[in-house]
């Protein structure tokens, strides 16, 4: 560890230490583990952490998801690479950060490396699997799975999806496979924004809402937005969600209403999917992952859907389970980019050596309970951009290191904002101005300055 970064920590007080882990490090896994243990990961969409029951909420229940967690460890700091489908999902695919690979949009164009998540479990021996949503940069042409099926944007995704991985476990599959089942759901929140199509989801219907204010959910603690706001959100929510401006709060509850029943019905299909594992009895020789790319607003500072760096859009919920090894019902606060940790986790297990220019770490360790007080891994970044097409484009960095978060704008008033995420988890008070905050702020500076250099991210504007 560095100076600067012994500064950092030497600066806060009051802080219960993060347990952090290092790819140089070995576990206490078992004595024999297979060379090539069969992967299902299983992927939702728009899937906030706090509404996955596993994770110590009452939300929303979600047992097939629980179940995972109950044989294995549950990643507390799990952040998504960009808030954002298709720069999510790209990064999951090549272990690279967007801005390596210009995938910084809800656009097609990108430059993937020709060693992707399929191709590399290829060499291994490996038979790739990928059923559901895919919304990924380049084309299928990057992403030479074996079997790659994927109903049609208005089609339920998600039914077709489980049906094929349902069928695909009965046959019971030679070993080893690397099956990836992708849900939309609760991606059909987007939909359920416009009240007029709220008969008419993706992923099929889930009743509408009440009339009686009384049965609606709260508003979320921070409701409101934050005490500064930077000018990248405002001049977003005016060109973006013009009608939504004028929502009351019943009109939020409804909106907030219509979400736990969505990560319900994910659940019921993931279930179906894990029975199916069951009854072709490959539990004990398959790894399970769950991951959603990215999460939810759902009215958090007054604003909805995802993009933003704030906790309810950028973290996400992840889990890592092999039952009967992997150590039951852990936690771990080590700070994950899901983008480029995910690749390097997985390839870690199958004995697939890590491309040298991919920066992740493998968190195999961690999942057979090795704790480590320190390492290299003290902190992580996360991209995003918010807005699109003709908008005015703002480009953002956040670092998560501690219990801090940064954010920062390359443009427009306000650009920066600092939070004490123990403290003020709704990340209500930015304490940018804060003088007695000053030696944190200027630390975070240099820290997210030093990985831009390390990384190569020369385009992006820093403080």
């Amino acid at each position: 560890m560095n100076m600067e970064r012994r500064n950092f920590l030497s600066c806060i007080t009051g802080v219960t230490s993060i347990l952090v882990y290092s790819k140089t490090l070995k576990a206490d896994t078992p004595d024999k583990l297979p060379e090539t243990p069969n992967i299902l990961f299983i992927m939702t969409d728009q899937h906030r952490t706090d509404y996955v029951s596993a994770y110590n909420s009452k939300k929303a229940g979600t047992p097939a998801i629980d179940s995972i967690a109950e044989n294995g460890t549950i990643f507390t700091n799990a952040y998504s690479s960009t808030p954002l489908c298709i720069p999510a999902r790209t990064a999951i695919q090549t272990g690279l950060y967007p801005h390596q690979t210009g995938a910084i949009d809800n656009t097609p164009k990108a430059n993937i490396p020709e060693e992707t998540l399929p191709s590399l479990f290829q060499k291994k021996g490996y038979k790739t699997v990928y059923y559901g949503k895919f919304h990924v940069a380049g084309g299928n042409k990057n992403y030479k799975y074996d079997i790659k099926k994927s109903a049609g944007s208005k089609e339920k995704i998600d039914l077709q999806a489980r049906k094929d991985a349902v069928k695909f476990l009965s046959s019971k599959p030679k070993s080893p496979f690397f099956l990836t089942v992708s849900f939309r759901n609760p991606h059909d929140i987007c939909q359920w924004g416009n009240p007029r199509i709220r008969s008419k989801l993706p992923e099929g219907n889930i009743g509408l809402p009440p009339e009686k204010e009384s049965e609606l959910p709260s508003l979320p603690h921070n409701f409101k937005p934050a005490d500064i706001v930077p000018e990248g959100i405002k001049v977003y929510i005016k060109s973006r969600y013009k009608k939504q401006q004028n929502w009351t709060d019943i009109d939020w509850k409804k909106y907030i209403w219509g979400y736990p029943r969505m990560c319900e019905k994910v659940d019921r299909e993931i279930a179906q999917v894990l029975e199916a594992l069951k009854k072709a009895k490959l539990e004990k020789d398959t790894i399970i992952v769950f991951l959603s790319d990215h999460g939810e607003m759902l009215g958090s500072h007054k604003l909805l859907n995802k993009r933003f760096a704030y906790e309810e859009s950028a973290k996400v919920p992840f889990i890592i389970s092999w039952k009967g090894l992997t150590k039951p019902g852990n936690r771990s606060n080590i700070p994950v980019n899901t983008g480029i940790d995910l690749m390097a986790t997985l390839f870690d297990f199958a004995n697939i050596p890590l491309p040298a220019d991919r920066k992740g770490i493998s968190l195999k360790p961690v999942v057979f309970g090795k704790k480590i007080p320190s390492s290299k891994r003290d902190f992580i970044v996360v991209e995003s951009l918010i807005g699109k097409n003709k908008r005015p484009l703002y480009v953002v960095r956040m670092l998560r290191i501690d219990k801090y978060k940064y954010i920062v704008y390359d443009k427009g008033k306000n650009r920066e904002e600092l939070f004490d995420i123990k403290n003020d988890p709704g990340e209500m008070k930015n304490l940018i101005n804060d003088p007695e905050y000053r030696k944190q702020l200027e630390l975070c500076r240099k820290t997210i300055r030093a990985w831009a250099v390390e990384n190569d991210d020369k385009d992006f504007l820093y403080v």
